[in-house]
């Protein structure tokens, strides 16, 4: 049904690399109670259409800043002329 896509050189490469990688997930859990940093929007979830109350399904509004939680900050984020993710 989907052709196949050869990767670029260069994902060649990462996979070569990542077959000695072990990957580490330091992921936090987003929840309306955890920390933010000061003058960051919060994180916030807002459930809008909840099953249990006789939608077809659950739909969430989602509000946070990009350094809510486990993240990674580019040197960008200090310097203009840095590199982004």
């Amino acid at each position: 049904m989907f052709g196949t896509i050869e990767p670029e050189p260069l994902f060649k490469e990462r996979e070569t690399m990542a077959e000695n990688l072990i990957i580490h997930d330091i992921s936090m859990t987003l929840d309306n109670e955890m920390v933010s940093y000061p003058k960051d929007v919060p994180y916030r979830r807002q459930l809008q259409r909840d099953i249990e109350e006789g939608e077809n399904s659950n739909v969430s509004f989602v509000e946070m800043s990009a350094h809510t939680g486990s993240h990674v900050d580019s040197p960008r984020h200090y310097y203009p002329k840095g590199y982004g993710v």
